[in-house]
């Protein structure tokens, strides 16, 4: 059924027109009555409240773009679970505009929620569950979201919290793990994507941003309208976490919030933050031993380079008596030469060989000092949830197998 069709000319009840500042309010859309103008439309489009057949109310959204801009998505969208998604009934066009309609959710959106202030810890554990569940989801289908942000996180269920997301306006089915161009909302933009790439990275930071605000009750656009320079440092990737945050969030804010899109945290690295935070309800017990960790750290600092002192000295002690062995042939063959002679020569050859052999341990004590350094900052990437840390760990093991054999080399 087509949109014309289902608006008989002359029954839309006209307030501007298809290119006007005010949206239409019909009678009709797609066959779907239209109660009225839903609280929540955005700058992607229009949002309507509408009633079928059976009584039951939807929500039409009738965007501000063609119709054509976005039928990959829709297919693709249309096979996903509708667990996590709010994936639309039905899509069509009217007045050549996008026009999708979706079940009412009557409990509104995650922004209203946060308006009314700090959400419990546990909340914004399920929020977050339910969020990277449906990022997961989406990106193994190929699609980024492209605008997430709590406007299109809507709950499903109050008591308890159960979310959908919504609104793919902006969402792109791709292949690629980078996109160029620009979309999705300013607030809720990664670094990368201000410059006109995104990818499946730039979903996980929005979700960054939404859990801080979850955690603090203050929206982004109102800590931006009070924080001019707040734009700058998102850019340089320095996003404010205040001290009202429970310290436990740290390291996954911290993650989700890094400027490096590549060394960003995921699916994988969520999953191992959350499973380490399995029956906590108190800051991590990690809080207190972390002076104990970098009395670790020291010590290990500390051992290492004796180790490497101790290896070079026992290297300089063979070396030795390859130099005298060398310099004896000098005065044995050249006996027709002056003892004075022969002396200076042993030693300027004495000489060379101490600077070679100084060379050799100091360069093998840097390295093994780089090599425990390595494995201990990876061990403690490690503990504290810190991703690649175990390469870390695998190069410092590399950078001390080398330390081993150095002296061998070189000498």
């Amino acid at each position: 059924m087509s949109a014309e069709a289902a608006v008989p000319h002359g029954s839309e009840n006209v307030c501007g027109g298809p290119g006007a500042g005010d949206p239409f309010i019909p009678e009709a859309i797609l066959g779907y009555r239209i109660l009225g103008l839903a609280p929540r439309s955005g700058g992607e489009g229009d949002l309507f409240i509408a009633q079928g057949t059976d009584n039951q109310q939807f929500a039409v959204k009738i965007y501000r773009r063609t119709a054509g801009e976005s039928i990959g998505t829709a297919r693709v969208l249309a096979e996903l679970s509708k667990d996590r998604l709010l994936v639309p009934l039905e899509r069509g066009e009217w007045h050549g505009r996008l026009v999708e309609v979706t079940p009412y959710l009557a409990d509104g959106s995650l922004a209203e929620l946060i308006k009314k202030g700090p959400l419990p810890s546990s909340e914004v554990r399920r929020l977050l569950i339910q969020i990277t569940e449906a990022l997961e989801q989406l990106h193994r289908a190929g699609i980024q979201h492209r605008d997430l942000k709590p406007t299109n996180i809507l709950i499903r269920r109050s008591e308890p919290l159960e979310i959908v997301l919504a609104d793919f306006g902006s969402a792109a089915v791709t292949s690629e793990t980078v996109l160029t161009g620009g979309h999705g909302t300013l607030f809720y933009s990664a670094p990368e994507s201000l410059t006109g790439i995104y990818s499946q990275a730039s979903d996980y930071w929005s979700l960054g941003i939404i859990l801080l605000e979850a955690l603090t009750g203050n929206l982004m656009p109102a800590i931006w309208r009070s924080d001019r320079s707040l734009p700058y440092r998102i850019i340089q990737g320095k996003v404010p976490i205040p001290e009202s945050v429970p310290k436990r969030w740290y390291s996954l804010l911290k993650g989700l919030l890094e400027r490096d899109h590549y060394r960003r945290w995921r699916a994988a690295e969520i999953r191992s933050w959350l499973d380490r935070q399995k029956g906590e309800h108190l800051p991590p017990a990690s809080r207190k031993p972390r002076p104990i960790l970098i009395s670790v750290l020291i010590a290990g600092l500390v051992l290492g380079g004796i180790g490497g002192v101790r290896l070079a000295m026992i290297a300089e002690r063979e070396s030795r008596p390859a130099v005298v062995q060398r310099a004896e042939p000098d005065r044995q063959v050249n006996g027709q030469v002056s003892p004075s002679t022969v002396i200076r020569r042993q030693q300027t050859t004495i000489t060379a060989a101490h600077i070679r052999a100084w060379m050799v341990n100091s360069i093998t004590v840097a390295a093994w000092l780089l090599a425990v350094g390595c494995i201990l900052i990876g061990i403690a990437h490690v503990l504290g949830g810190v991703p690649h840390g175990s390469g870390a760990i695998l190069l410092g093991l590399l950078i001390g197998l080398v330390a081993y054999y150095l002296p061998q080399f070189l000498g």
